[in-house]
């Protein structure tokens, strides 16, 4: 199911990318590009709300706190971006019973991705991004100290931002993230802790500069 959702979004985001390279009305804005919009760069800070889903360890023995997420966003040709995102949150312990003696967890994520910004309307975008490597850490606090359990990081990926003032936009995000952990289990229990998955909704500040993507702006393309 993973596989299948990242295979589509990065097709998107191809087919995307090729119809905007021949796309060379440079003043004409429509859902695709908006050259009057163009961006070198982005930074993002967001607060972070997590609700935990599923038949896994998250989903039934964790309910999602809150924390917050940085994110830096490079504009490679036209609004196809490559980004870096980092952030941390905690939740709380619901049942012990399933997880064991654990009073909070922290989580903290990092991963690259790759996606793509659409324009409906002026001073708005909608994107959507599809990780393509990352790595977690989950520290479970308990009475005598904490137990740290890591592994890798998938995220899939809606926001959506609206430009107040120049380079400055208010941004929101809905993701579906998973966590693929190294967790040794009993061979009963391997599948409920193999995962954990959960949503994030997050909203923010986006501070973007710059009017030339990385391509155009060292020449290799226009």
């Amino acid at each position: 199911m993973y596989l299948n959702l990242r295979i589509s979004l990065i097709l998107i985001i191809v087919s995307v990318f090729s119809f905007a390279q021949t796309d060379n009305t440079a003043t004409e804005r429509n859902f695709f590009y908006d050259a009057s919009s163009q961006k070198s760069m982005a930074v993002t800070l967001s607060h972070q709300i997590l609700n935990t889903t599923g038949n896994n360890f998250l989903g039934q023995a964790y309910n999602g706190d809150g924390g917050y997420n940085f994110s830096f966003k490079l504009f490679l040709y036209k609004n196809l971006f490559i980004r870096y995102s980092g952030g941390r949150s905690s939740f709380d312990i619901t049942n012990t019973e399933l997880v064991g003696n654990y009073t909070k967890s922290r989580l903290g994520e990092r991963f690259f991705s790759l996606g793509y910004e659409f324009v409906p309307l002026n001073k708005v975008k909608i994107g959507i991004n599809a990780s393509i490597y990352g790595t977690f850490a989950l520290e479970n606090t308990i009475e005598n100290g904490e137990q740290r359990d890591t592994g890798n990081l998938r995220s899939y990926g809606l926001s959506l931002q609206y430009e107040v003032i120049r380079n400055l936009s208010i941004y929101s995000a809905f993701d579906f993230r998973q966590l693929k952990t190294n967790i040794e289990a009993p061979e009963s229990l391997t599948s409920f802790f193999r995962k954990g998955d959960y949503n994030t909704f997050n909203i923010g500040i986006c501070y973007a500069v710059g009017d030339k993507d990385v391509l155009s702006a060292v020449g290799i393309l226009k």
